[in-house]
């Protein structure tokens, strides 16, 4: 994984999946579920799971879930 190149070769942008040898699909993604094509090119399955202990200073919380 690697961001994408400018013309001068200066990285642009979030890291990404491409596939060998060629500029695609530069996915901007690491973990997916059922994806055989991402997971051929080094996409991961297993969720990332991060804990944290809430204090009486936290004022929001933020949960990201993806259904297809």
């Amino acid at each position: 994984m690697e961001a994408f190149k400018d013309q001068l070769g200066n990285f642009i942008g979030p890291m990404r999946v491409w596939t060998k040898h060629e500029n695609v699909p530069g996915l901007a993604m690491s973990r997916s579920m059922g994806d055989m094509v991402a997971a051929s090119v080094g996409v991961s399955q297993d969720p990332e799971i991060l804990e944290y202990t809430l204090t009486s200073d936290d004022r929001m919380i933020v949960i990201g879930i993806s259904v297809n």
